[in-house]
């Protein structure tokens, strides 16, 4: 079935910036204080995170605390997919391995409020574009992009609709890590840019036109934030516009 709403596009930002996070696995904590960091203004700025808000840290039940937020913009990751299908679909294996990856949190949430939670994480976009309409957009996709043309792997998506598809597509945008584990600096046609967490990485890391935000969050006390433009603008091996905070 066709979902419009999987792929979620934003204009431009016209009264101040854009940022981009990595990861934030219920580590919001590394969030207020990469904020901080950048002087992040609440009222102009904008802040999208290209999946996985949950699981592995303490404060995982905050989501809905930032979702609730004008400016806050997620997309959805492997982990939200995992807590769909062991909660939504009532999959046990899939239960098994959420809690095998740090979805124990929502053992400590009350049963009545644990669903809730739940389906509004099955509520975020496959995938999200920042820009004008009719320009390349910059893309943010989980782990990957299947294929080297961002309008058709679109349109797959819109045409799966959500991650409950088991499909190479949709597990190229949730699970892949092939791209940056070999170093592949092929471009992704009729994007702008593309930014990627998923995978954990010692530093943020650009190949071709993806950057791969995932520091490790609080696995490893990282976190990565970056103003979009400045990054976009800045000069080769430059880290303008990069904050990352240690928390």
């Amino acid at each position: 079935m066709s979902n419009s709403s999987a792929v979620v596009r934003f204009g431009p930002n016209t009264q101040g910036r854009d940022f981009v996070c990595g990861d934030i696995h219920g580590g919001w904590y590394l969030v207020e204080q990469a904020l901080a960091e950048c002087a992040f203004d609440e009222q102009r700025d904008r802040l999208f995170c290209v999946g996985d808000l949950v699981d592995r840290g303490p404060e995982s039940a905050r989501f809905p605390e930032f979702l609730a937020r004008d400016w806050f913009h997620a997309i959805l990751g492997n982990h939200e997919q995992m807590a769909v299908r062991a909660v939504l679909e009532g999959d046990s294996d899939a239960r098994m391995v959420w809690s095998m990856n740090g979805g124990d949190w929502i053992m400590d949430v009350p049963p009545q409020k644990g669903r809730p939670l739940v389906e509004q994480l099955a509520g975020l976009p496959l995938a999200m574009e920042l820009g004008e309409q009719g320009a390349d957009p910059v893309v943010l996709a989980h782990a990957g992009v299947f294929g080297n043309d961002w309008s058709s792997a679109r349109q797959t998506l819109v045409e799966e609709g959500d991650a409950s598809r088991v499909s190479e597509p949709m597990h190229t945008l949730l699970w892949d890590r092939s791209r940056v584990q070999y170093g592949d600096d092929s471009v992704i046609r009729g994007a702008r840019h593309v930014f990627h967490g998923h995978t954990v990485l010692e530093d943020v890391v650009t190949l071709g036109n993806r950057t791969y935000l995932d520091l490790g969050s609080v696995m490893t006390g990282r976190f990565a934030i970056l103003d979009i433009e400045r990054w976009l603008a800045r000069e080769p091996h430059s880290r303008d516009g990069l904050y990352v905070v240690e928390g």
